[in-house]
This record gives C-alpha cells, sequence and structure tokens, in this order.
C-alpha cells in the first residue's frame, strides 16, 4: 500500500518529509551509545551522499536531515527552477531513488574494498 497521495504531482515545489529505511530494516548506519546515535562508516556515507542532492538537483534545498541505526527522516525543499540552471526537474521519487542508489553503490564498494584488503575475495 502506498502512502503517497493519488494524482499527486511531487514534482511541484514545496517542503517533503522523507523517511528511508534500510534494507530489512539492519542496523547498518550506526548504533545507539548512550542514548545517542554513533554513525559507522555506511552512515557516515549516507549522510554525507545526502549533502550532495542539491549538487546533483538545483530545485532541491535541504532542511534537517536524522540518521538512526536503520533509517534516516529528513525535511527537503523543491523550489521553482532558476532560469540560470536548464534542466528537467526532477520528481521526489527520483531524488530519493539517486539517492538511495549512489549511497548503496559507495557503501557496497568501500565493503569490497574492506574484503580485498583483508584477503575475503
Amino acid at each position: 500500500m502506498s502512502k503517497r497521495l493519488s494524482g499527486y504531482d511531487y514534482s511541484q515545489p514545496g517542503f517533503y518529509f522523507v523517511t528511508i529505511c534500510t534494507q530489512h530494516h539492519r542496523l547498518v548506519f550506526g548504533t545507539i551509545v548512550d542514548g545517542q546515535v554513533a554513525l559507522k562508516g555506511p552512515g557516515q556515507m549516507a549522510q554525507s551522499m545526502w549533502n550532495t542532492l542539491p549538487r546533483r538537483f538545483a530545485h532541491v534545498n535541504l532542511d534537517d536531515a536524522v540518521f538512526m541505526p536503520n533509517h534516516m527522516h529528513a525535511i527537503l525543499e523543491l523550489t521553482d527552477l532558476d532560469p540560470t540552471h536548464p534542466g528537467p526537474r526532477a520528481p521526489l521519487w527520483e531524488i530519493v531513488r539517486v539517492f538511495k542508489a549512489a549511497t548503496s553503490y559507495q557503501i557496497r564498494r568501500s565493503e569490497a574494498v574492506v574484503c580485498v584488503a583483508r584477503g575475503l575475495l
């Protein structure tokens, strides 16, 4: 069951609240230490990748994001396109897809490097 509003144009300007969960809700991004989130390498990569979204999409402004061990919450704003930045306006689902794909790629690549360094591959 989709949580999206039927017929709503998720490319129009506005603020959007998103929650993105890790696959199978695994504790990939970090752990809780003394009541605080301690991001591990994958969580730091995800946070870094999230922060690159405005460079990838000219109409995206990031408001706030909170990374938890198995998910993240964020508020982002889709703005009107700046006439000096020609190009298509990406809908919210495309921005989330790019974030997830790029983050997954970076995490898998870093895990492969660790495995090769340890002689596991």
